[in-house]
C-alpha cells in the first residue's frame, strides 16, 4: 500500500478537515452542555450519553467524509463522475483564511485546556492545605432563639436546630459541628461570632430564630462567614405547623445552593424525605427528645408519654417509633436507675423495632437500636454484629452521630474482641460529636481493657460532669476499684446506692467487693446476702453481679456457675461485661467460659 498516496487521498477527500471540524464542534457542544446541564441539574447520565454519541459519531463522520461529498444535487460519492463536475469543490489552492480559521480554532481549544490545567487556580499556601481543606465547607448551626410568647416552647427552637444540623449533615461536602458542641454557645453574649467560629473550627455560622404562634411556625435563618463578615444567604419561612418538617429540608438545600454545592442524586432524594406530615406530632417528637436528654427515669417517662401521643397522631412516624424503642431500652435499664427489664418491656421493644423496620426498612438508626438490644439485653453478639454492620452499610444517618448512638457499634466490637476496630469507630465518633456523653464511656472502657485505669478515670469524670447519673458514677467507681483505690471507689458506689429506688446490682456487687478488699468482711457479706434475696424475684442482672463477687474472692468454679446462670437468664449487660470487666480475666482460658462465648456467637 502506498501510504503517501493514501494520505494524499485523505486530504483530497477532506477527511482531515472533517476530523478537525468534528473535534472542535464536539468540544464546543460538551462545554456548552456541561454549563447547561449543571444549571438545570440534569442527572449525570445525560452528559455520559451525550459523550457516548459524540465518540461513536467520530468514526462515522470520517467514513462519510471518505465516501461522500456535498453537491447541489445533495450527497454524492466522492469517486463518481458527478464528483468531477461538482461546483462546490474547493479550488486546489485553498484560501489562506481557511487555514488560518482552522489554526485559530485549534489554538483556542489548546489554550482553554492549558489555562484550566495550569493557570486557572487560586493562590494557595500549600503548607496550609491539610489544615484548611476540611474547613472549606464547615458549618456550625447555633441554637435558634426562641421568639415564641410561650417560654415552654424553648424545646421547639432547640429541636428544630438539631433537625437542621442533621439534614445539613446528610450533604457529604459539609463538615458539621454537632448540636452538643454548638449548644454551649446558646444565649452566649460574651462571645463574638469570630471567637465561636475559631473555637468550633468552622468557616460558616448559621444563626436565626424560631417562633411558634397558634398552628403556625416562623423561622428566620442566615448563613454568614464570620471572618469576612459576608452574608452568604438569609431566608424566612412561615408555614403551618403541618409543613414545619419540610422547613429544615428546604434550608439544607438552600445552604448547599448558596455555597455552590452540587447535590448528588442520593443527597437530593434524602432531602426530599419528609419524616412526618403531622405538625403536632413533629412538635411532640422534638419535646420528647428534650425530655430524653436529662438521662433520668423521670425524663425517660416523660419522653415515652410524649412519643406515644406523637405516634397516635401519625402511626407511620417511623423516626418517632424508633426513638420510642430506644428510650424504652434505656428506661428499662437498671444501669440508668430504671426498673427491671421485664418480659413485657422486651415484647414492647421488639414490636416497636419490627414496626419501624416495616415502615422504613433501610434506616440505619433502627438497626443501631436493634444492635444495642441484642448486645446488652439478649446477649446475642452475632446478631448485634449483623445489625451494626448492616447499619454501617446503609449509613443513612448524618455524619454527626444520632441520639441512637453510633457508640453501639463501638460496644459491639469491644464485646467481639475487635479492639482495634472499636478504637477506630470511637475516635471517629469523638471527632464528629465530642459532646456525645456515651463516647466518653466507650473510650474509657477501651482504656479499662488495656489496664490504663487513670486514662479511664479522666473520661468517666467527663461523663459524670456532662450527666451526673447513676450509670456513669458506677463506672467511675469501677475504674477506681480496679486501680486498687477501694475507698475512693466506695464513695461513688455508695452515691449510686443512695440515689436509686431499684438497686443497680453490679453496683451492689462492687460495694461488696470494695469492703472485702478493705477487710470489712461483715459488710461485704451483708451486701452479698442482699443480692441473694433478690434472685428469687427474677430481678435482672443478679446472677452477673453474684459472679463479680465470686470472682473478687478468686472462686473460679462459683464464678463460672453464676455466669452460666446469667447467660440462661439473659442478665442485662452480660455479653458486654464478661468481655470488658478485668475481674473476669482469671477465667478467660477456662473451657466453660469459652463455651459460653461460643453460645453467644462470639466467634461468628
Amino acid at each position: 500500500m502506498d501510504l503517501k498516496k493514501f494520505f494524499s487521498e485523505l486530504k483530497r477527500r477532506n477527511v482531515y478537515k472533517v476530523a478537525i471540524t468534528y473535534v472542535i464542534v464536539a468540544w464546543l457542544i460538551l462545554q456548552i452542555g456541561s454549563v447547561v446541564f449543571e444549571t438545570i441539574k440534569t442527572p449525570d447520565w445525560v452528559m455520559q450519553v451525550l459523550l457516548f454519541f459524540i465518540v461513536v459519531g467520530f468514526p462515522i463522520a470520517l467514513i462519510l467524509a471518505w465516501a461522500f461529498e456535498m453537491s447541489p444535487q445533495g450527497m454524492i460519492r466522492t469517486n463518481s463522475l458527478e464528483s468531477e463536475e461538482n461546483p462546490n469543490k474547493l479550488p486546489k489552492k485553498k484560501p489562506f483564511t481557511s487555514k488560518l480559521f482552522i489554526v485559530a480554532l485549534i489554538l483556542i481549544v489548546i489554550g482553554q485546556f492549558t489555562y484550566n490545567k495550569f493557570w486557572n487556580y487560586k493562590e494557595i499556601d500549600i503548607s496550609a492545605i491539610n489544615e484548611t481543606s476540611e474547613l472549606e465547607n464547615s458549618i456550625a448551626v447555633l441554637p435558634l432563639i426562641n421568639l415564641s410568647e410561650d417560654d415552654s416552647l424553648e424545646y421547639f427552637s432547640d429541636g428544630i436546630t438539631l433537625e437542621i444540623t442533621d439534614e445539613l449533615s446528610k450533604i457529604k461536602t459539609f463538615t458539621m459541628t454537632s448540636f452538643a458542641q454548638s449548644y454551649q454557645f446558646k444565649d452566649s453574649m460574651n462571645k463574638s461570632h469570630i471567637d465561636i467560629a475559631n473555637e468550633l473550627e468552622v468557616n460558616y455560622i448559621a444563626t436565626g430564630s424560631a417562633r411558634v404562634y397558634g398552628d403556625s411556625v416562623k423561622l428566620s435563618i442566615e448563613l454568614f462567614n464570620p471572618r469576612s463578615k459576608e452574608r452568604i444567604w438569609n431566608g424566612t419561612y412561615s408555614e403551618e405547623m403541618d409543613n414545619a418538617p419540610k422547613i429544615q429540608l428546604a434550608i439544607a438545600k438552600q445552604v448547599a445552593k448558596s455555597l455552590n454545592i452540587k447535590l448528588s442524586r442520593e443527597e437530593e432524594k434524602s432531602l426530599e424525605m419528609v419524616k412526618t406530615i403531622d405538625g403536632e406530632a413533629f412538635k411532640l417528637f422534638l419535646k420528647a427528645k428534650t425530655d430524653f436528654k436529662s438521662m433520668t427515669p423521670e425524663g425517660f417517662s416523660k419522653s415515652i408519654n410524649t412519643l406515644e401521643r406523637a405516634i397516635e397522631l401519625d402511626p407511620n412516624y417511623a423516626q418517632a417509633i424508633t426513638f420510642m424503642a430506644w428510650v424504652n431500652i434505656l428506661s428499662s435499664s437498671t444501669w440508668l436507675g430504671g426498673g427491671n427489664y421485664s418480659p413485657e418491656s422486651i415484647r414492647l421493644i421488639t414490636s416497636l423495632l419490627e414496626r419501624s423496620i416495616s415502615l422504613k426498612p433501610k434506616n440505619s438508626d433502627t438497626y443501631l437500636v436493634r444492635g444495642n438490644f441484642n448486645l446488652f439485653h439478649k446477649g446475642l453478639l452475632g446478631e448485634a454484629k449483623k445489625n451494626v454492620e448492616y447499619a454501617l452499610d446503609l449509613n443513612s444517618w448524618p455524619k454527626t452521630p444520632t441520639d441512637y448512638c453510633i457508640c453501639t457499634v463501638v460496644s459491639t466490637y469491644v464485646a467481639l474482641g475487635d479492639i482495634e476496630r472499636a478504637k477506630e469507630v470511637a475516635n471517629i465518633a469523638r471527632v464528629v460529636d465530642p459532646g456525645n456523653v456515651f463516647i466518653y464511656w466507650d473510650q474509657a472502657n477501651l482504656h479499662m481493657i488495656e489496664g490504663e485505669f487513670k486514662k479511664a478515670q479522666a473520661l468517666y469524670e467527663e461523663a459524670v460532669q456532662s450527666a451526673d447519673i447513676p450509670y456513669f458514677n458506677f463506672f467511675l467507681g469501677w475504674s477506681y476499684y480496679h486501680d486498687n483505690q477501694y475507698s475512693k471507689a466506695l464513695e461513688y458506689f455508695e452515691k449510686v446506692y443512695q440515689s436509686v429506688d431499684v438497686p443497680i446490682y453490679m453496683n451492689v456487687a462492687y460495694m461488696s467487693n470494695s469492703f472485702f478488699k478493705l477487710g470489712n468482711k461483715v459488710k461485704s457479706e451483708e451486701l452479698r446476702l442482699e443480692l441473694m434475696k433478690r434472685i428469687d424475684t427474677g430481678s435482672n442482672s443478679v446472677n452477673l453481679a453474684m459472679a463479680m463477687i465470686a470472682a473478687a474472692q478468686s472462686n473460679n468454679d462459683e464464678t463460672l456457675s453464676w455466669l452460666e446462670k446469667a447467660q440462661r437468664n439473659l442478665d442485662l449487660g452480660f455479653a458486654y461485661m464478661v468481655n470488658v470487666d478485668p475481674i473476669f480475666k482469671q477465667i478467660l482460658e477456662e473451657p466453660r467460659f469459652i463455651e459460653m462465648r461460643r453460645k453467644m456467637q462470639y466467634y461468628d
